[in-house]
């Protein structure tokens, strides 16, 4: 199956992650600059109509202090008065129109919806106006009006109607009911009623409607440039986070790559290379890991090595010694009368080798887990006292001195009994092997917390510090050379550990050469909760 770089991967999943959210973000951010785009050009618009809406009563004003109860002008004074405020009306439209921009539609309206100035102009406007602009509203728009005789009317009551039940302004953002229909583009349109106080009865007087509309293409074309803005910056971003990308990710593959090449390394048994650790974040860590992981396999391998020499050491030796005692006495070169003589030694190395093929097996079957133990709630002080019993002959044989120191009269501990018992026998025994006649062997006792910590303490020989870092490994025996323990497997030790490591305790050793050696192991006063587990399944 083909592989695919990690820096690959990388690529893939940023890409699509900066691309995924730079497309939210796009529109998102389109979507609000829009909406502000659009409540700007509405607030422009209605400021523009404050203006309208003075100059619309002022023309009111005006057009009603010139005429009389019949519609004829009083004096041609007021009538001129009318026509400059009609004219600047119709000039103000002009300017606003092309402030608001191209295509931009102004109406303002009585109170029946009749329009009574419009910008662009309505197609029928008198002559007289053209000093006003020449603009005028295009034949599809102009068509939906209604024309009522002299008067032209918003084709849609809603135009009107809806504005003056609002003190607010509204806003509409299609096609205005129906005005604008047809074209290819959507309006802005914010309606206005017209109030003021009327300058006779002092009342707020509804004077009409303002409107005015606006292409919303033209209001969200800031937007469009701000988005293409962000568009190229967002591309210019990627590009660069790909080159930052791309160096930080080499940085973090290149261990990874080192890694595996010394895992190759390691698979066929070399242990020499070591990584170097760089960094201080996961990757070194995990660099560290392997090269702790590396030693413990060259300590593994080294072991393995030496087990199996120890082993082979072990059974060779008493073997090739069974074998040339039997060939001596099947030839006849030993005597009959000595015969019984060297078949003892062959009892005695058979019943060695018995012993440490027993000890191999319990060591290796602690290792892997699968010696079951019967935990349970009993007096470590009691299991002393009974340990000492059993080898007081051999205690009293070598001419050795015993006592026992307990903190307190019981010492209760989650025990599995023959375990435990074993680790007393051999760390008594251990301590009369290499203690001189007239020496004392003591055994203490006292709670610490969360167990129970006993101690084996002898006044022998002692043990060295190179020695005590070893004392523990399978076949491992002190100063071999001179050590008073000739027939020992080197086992006893390595078991007491393994036994303390399944109850859940531990096992130490304090020792100066001279002086005697102190043997400290520690058992939980708690049952394991391994245990506990183990227990309820069964």
């Amino acid at each position: 199956m083909r592989k695919r770089p990690i820096l690959l991967k990388f690529f893939l999943i940023f890409t699509v992650t900066i691309v995924v959210s730079s497309v939210l973000s796009g529109v998102l951010m389109s979507g609000l600059v829009q909406r502000y785009m659009l409540n700007t050009k509405q607030d422009d618009i209605v400021k523009s109509m404050g203006a309208i809406q003075e100059l619309w009563v002022e023309c009111l004003n005006a057009e009603r202090n010139a005429k009389n109860s019949k519609g004829e002008w009083i004096s041609e004074t007021l009538q001129n008065q009318y026509l400059d405020s009609h004219r600047n009306l119709l000039n103000t439209l002009e300017q606003y129109d092309a402030f608001l921009g191209d295509e931009a539609y102004i109406f303002v309206t009585d109170t029946t919806g009749a329009v009574a100035y419009a910008y662009p102009r309505l197609q029928d406007d008198t002559p007289e106006l053209d000093s006003a602009g020449h603009k005028v509203l295009p034949d599809d728009i102009m068509d939906k009006f209604i024309v009522q005789g002299e008067k032209v009317y918003l084709p849609n009551s809603a135009q009107f109607n809806r504005p003056l039940s609002q003190a607010k302004p509204l806003r509409d953002e299609n096609d205005f009911y129906g005005l604008y229909k047809g074209r290819n583009v959507r309006f802005l349109t914010v309606s206005k009623r017209v109030q003021y106080i009327h300058p006779e009865t002092k009342t707020e007087t509804l004077g009409g409607v303002i409107i005015i509309s606006v292409p919303i293409p033209d209001v969200v074309a800031a937007r469009n440039t701000v988005v293409g803005y962000f568009v190229l910056s967002t591309i210019g971003a990627v590009i660069l986070e790909l080159l930052i990308l791309s160096y930080f990710t080499k940085k973090l593959t290149d261990p990874l790559r080192e890694l595996k090449a010394a895992a190759a390394r390691v698979a066929d048994g070399s242990y020499d290379h070591k990584i170097p650790v760089e960094s201080d974040d996961e990757i070194g860590d995990l660099v560290e890991s392997f090269n702790q992981m590396q030693d413990s396999l060259a300590n593994l391998d080294r072991m393995r090595n030496d087990f199996i020499a120890n082993v082979s050491h072990e059974l060779r030796t008493p073997m090739t010694s069974i074998g040339g005692f039997i060939d001596a006495i099947l030839e006849g070169v030993i005597p009959p009368e000595k015969q019984e003589k060297y078949l003892n030694i062959v009892r005695n190395e058979i019943t060695r080798m018995n012993t440490l093929v027993n000890d191999l097996l319990d060591v290796a079957r602690l290792q892997s887990g699968h010696t079951k133990l019967d935990f349970k709630r009993e007096d470590v002080n009691q299991i002393a006292v009974d340990c000492v019993s059993k080898l007081e002959p051999i205690i009293r044989e070598k001419g050795l001195n015993t006592a026992l120191d307990f903190q307190t009269p019981e010492a209760y501990a989650w025990v599995d009994v023959p375990s435990v018992t074993r680790v007393f026998i051999n760390l008594i025994q251990n301590a009369v092997k290499f203690t001189n006649s007239g020496g004392t062997i003591t055994v203490h006792t006292c709670m610490v917390r969360g167990g129970v910590q006993v101690t084996v303490e002898d006044t022998g020989q002692g043990i060295s510090e190179e020695d005590q870092k070893m004392i523990f490994e399978r076949f491992f025996k002190v100063d071999q050379s001179r050590g008073l323990d000739k027939k020992g497997t080197g086992l006893g030790l390595s078991l007491v550990k393994n036994i303390m490591k399944a109850h859940g305790g531990s096992v130490r050793v304090e020792s100066k050469l001279g002086v005697g050696s102190k043997f400290i192991f520690t058992i939980p006063a708690q049952e394991l909760k391994q245990n506990r587990n183990e227990e309820e399944k069964s």
